[in-house]
């Protein structure tokens, strides 16, 4: 196990360093769900089964220029994994998965039978993420995030459990996977599980199961 999430967090570090950032001028912004959603007249799925944004639109339209480039990368991210045929997308915007595994799915079967809660793949939608994960994997999620002391460390754990992060997000800081910590282990208090949604710039929805 350590063996495994110590070559993906190797993997993701090298990904992110030669990943180009959101804009070299960045302000900061940070990006919620509702942000990105407003997105969605934008979007569409071409006839080769593409993601593509209509950017001459959304510029008319005078939508933030660090938001359309932030959603264009993670769509070129999409669009890679839907040519190698690991994903497919829908004309209604929706994704489906040739991989069903969760990415940490290797606890023992009797650990993951004393785990409460379900424990599912990785769902992936063209707004980011969202996932299922049992007490013991939220416990362990939130262990790995705790103690983060660069953005890019950070970036590789969320990686690790929720798939490839296109580049950092402008905003984000080593802080922010401390509170992401605190707001796992919280939700998973009573051991129940959680449900987590995340967007590609990490704007997070927890709720306990």
């Amino acid at each position: 196990m350590k063996k495994t999430i110590g070559f993906l967090l190797a993997l993701v570090l090298f990904t992110v360093a030669c990943t180009p950032t959101f804009a070299s001028d960045t302000q900061n912004k940070e990006f919620t769900k509702q942000d990105i959603l407003a997105l969605k007249p934008y979007v569409s799925v071409n006839e080769n089964g593409f993601f593509e944004l209509d950017y001459s639109k959304a510029q008319k339209d005078e939508v933030d220029l660090e938001l359309l480039q932030g959603q264009k990368i993670y769509f070129d991210t999409l669009n890679k994994q839907i040519e190698s045929g690991e994903l497919k997308a829908h004309s209604d915007l929706s994704i489906t998965s040739e991989n069903l595994a969760p990415l940490t799915s290797d606890l023992s079967k009797s650990v993951t039978a004393s785990c409460a809660g379900k424990n599912t793949a990785v769902q992936q939608y063209w707004w980011g993420y969202s996932r299922y994960m049992n007490s013991c994997e939220a416990n362990r999620f939130s262990a790995d995030l705790t103690g983060v002391s660069a953005t890019s460390g950070g970036v590789a754990i969320v990686a690790a459990y929720f798939g490839a992060i296109p580049a950092i997000p402008p905003g984000i800081t080593a802080a922010y996977f401390g509170l992401l910590a605190s707001r796992v282990a919280a939700n998973n208090a009573n051991s129940t599980g959680i449900y987590l949604e995340m967007t590609w710039a990490l704007a997070f929805n927890i709720t306990p199961q």
